[in-house]
């Protein structure tokens, strides 16, 4: 009788968000959640110790109310999409190759893609939002058309960051009352206290993304060139052309010839007007070469490894 060998197949290894995350998104989100709560709950301890029941059931309701006319909102922003019918959406016989990307950068993070549509709008801004997944992802035209592929690509890897960081839906409700009108504002008031207190926290987890988008792109020069060219096309008072980023990058910052000193002096300007995004890139390059970046990588490395074909 012959001895039957199960072999069982090689569990593939999970990056954590906590393995990349950035130093300062905890104490950033902490501060953000907790004191909102205390000036919301410091009135509701008046209501109960005057007694005043109803003004506590209205203080209460106003803020479950807040979140239900968010949701509403930002519902309404994927039903708008849906409307303009499948030929903005990302599938297989539209704009397959952001669904290629999209699934390599997913596969090894254990996660689903989200819904991506591509839009024409004048704003560049790529951004994933929703509540609960399936997220939604928007990428304008405009934006692929001033970056080259691999700097689009690596924007993409940063909205997978938020995606995996778990950002997206506090990030969704946090951005929706921020850019809100006022009177989304004033009836979303208990909740937009909290969207105002997470600000550090809503930059903070940019770092994080950065750090995400690395691990996926591996050359922090592509991410960075991404990041100051969207920086220059949200400014039309700059005065540095995209061409100028790349030579920039290039160069490391540029040499210190005669023909250069006045690329040297409006990227100077760019850079005191960005001053958190160069903080930003100087620490991709610090987080490049840490410990922490390795172990990170080689969990990816060993995912995608597990799930190509040929190690099946």
């Amino acid at each position: 009788m012959g001895v039957q060998l199960k072999i069982r197949p090689r569990k593939i290894p999970t990056l954590r968000p906590q393995d990349y995350r950035g130093e300062a998104e905890e104490s950033a989100f902490l501060q953000g959640i907790v004191i909102p709560t205390v000036i919301f709950v410091l009135p509701a301890l008046v209501f109960v110790g005057l007694k005043k029941y109803n003004l506590l059931l209205g203080w209460v309701g106003w803020l479950v109310l807040s979140f239900i006319l968010v949701a509403l909102v930002i519902g309404q922003q994927r039903r708008r999409l849906i409307r303009q019918g499948l030929k903005i959406k990302v599938m297989p016989t539209n704009f397959p190759e952001i669904r290629e990307v999209l699934q390599r950068f997913v596969r090894p993070l254990g996660l689903k893609e989200p819904e991506a549509y591509v839009v024409e709008e004048d704003s560049l801004e790529l951004r994933t939002r929703g509540l609960r997944r399936p997220f939604f992802m928007v990428i304008p035209q405009r934006l692929r058309d001033l970056l080259s592929e691999t700097e689009f690509q690596a924007l993409l890897a940063r909205e997978i960051g938020h995606v995996h960081a778990r950002h997206v839906p506090l990030r969704s409700l946090a951005l929706t009352l921020q850019t809100g009108n006022p009177i989304l504002r004033l009836l979303g008031f208990p909740l937009f206290l909290y969207a105002f207190f997470l600000r550090p926290w809503l930059e903070a987890i940019e770092t994080t993304a950065d750090r995400l988008a690395l691990l996926l792109i591996r050359d922090h020069k592509v991410i960075s060139a991404a990041l100051l060219k969207l920086a220059v096309g949200n400014d039309p008072t700059s005065s540095v052309e995209v061409a100028e980023i790349d030579e920039f990058i290039s160069k490391g910052g540029m040499e210190v010839r005669a023909e250069d000193v006045d690329a040297h002096y409006r990227m100077g300007v760019l850079r005191q007007k960005h001053e958190d995004l160069f903080a930003r890139l100087y620490d991709l390059s610090t987080f490049e070469s840490s410990q922490e970046a390795r172990k990170s990588l080689q969990t990816i490395l060993e995912a995608e490894r597990l799930q190509s074909p040929a190690s099946g």
